[in-house]
């Protein structure tokens, strides 16, 4: 981390004259034309109309990732052994899931059907937690949106007993 953070490194002025600054000011800064390509960085979207299973869910995060909640409470002190462990098991969800640096939205837990849960998880660490209710819960009136997207949402939820 040492070698990243506090380098002093970045220059504002500098960057602000580069030529990609520039472009990315004028024309906005697209998957295409930006880091993402450089650096290997894709996106996907996982979408389902069925939930998760909250026992299996909580059983694949407990393998890779921390509950945000956990990491808060545990002890920062790090020994050689557990810094090799976290380094074993960094290893093993990059060899089977590919790198996985951030992902962020919202999901379906059954048994939660009440509000979607918000998911956002960043290296290690992964928080899921209540968020709205669905809109398929709530009465149109309640609906805290803009009337152009109440027809989409009404075209989703319809027929539905969650979403």
């Amino acid at each position: 981390m040492a070698q990243v953070l506090n380098t002093h490194m970045f220059n504002l002025e500098d960057a602000s004259k580069s030529p990609g600054w520039l472009v990315s000011l004028e024309n906005g800064a697209t998957a295409s034309s930006g880091e993402a390509d450089e650096y290997g960085v894709s996106s996907f979207i996982f979408r389902a109309r069925k939930p998760f299973h909250p026992q299996r869910l909580h059983r694949f995060l407990q393998q890779f990732f921390i509950f945000a909640h956990d990491w808060n409470a545990s002890d920062m002190s790090e020994d050689k052994e557990e810094h090799e462990n976290e380094l074993q098991v960094r290893r093993e969800l990059e060899k089977r899931y590919g790198c996985i640096l951030r992902s962020k939205g919202t999901c379906w837990i059954a048994g939660r059907d009440e509000h979607e849960m918000s998911w956002a998880q960043a290296g290690r660490i992964v928080q899921i937690s209540p968020d709205n209710s669905w809109f398929c819960v709530q009465s149109p009136e309640e609906w805290d949106i803009a009337e152009e997207e109440r027809e989409k949402i009404e075209n989703k939820v319809e027929g539905h007993d969650y979403g």
